[in-house]
């Protein structure tokens, strides 16, 4: 649920630093699976997680820079205006 008082910069810095959580735990899930050699499918799909997980990051930062451009340029014309 989207908290009422969030612009949507600060819900764009909150949904990364999820996913920045997200990627951090299923890195060590990735580098445990793989150090023992015995669950290399397991961790072969973990590591597919893990690059969906980066890929979706990147789309987040993307669209939160785009929304501060969007803002930074709404405000610049509302001051020259």
């Amino acid at each position: 649920m989207q908290r009422l008082a969030d612009d949507p910069i600060a819900q764009a810095r909150r949904h990364i630093a999820e996913a920045q959580q997200h990627i951090a735990r299923q890195e060590r899930l990735v580098a445990r699976l793989s150090s023992d050699g015995r669950h290399v499918a397991l961790a072969a799909e973990a590591q597919e997680i893990l690059n969906t997980l980066k890929h979706t990051l990147s789309i987040r930062e993307t669209h939160r820079n785009e929304r501060r451009t969007w803002v930074s340029l709404l405000a610049q014309h509302i001051l020259e205006g």
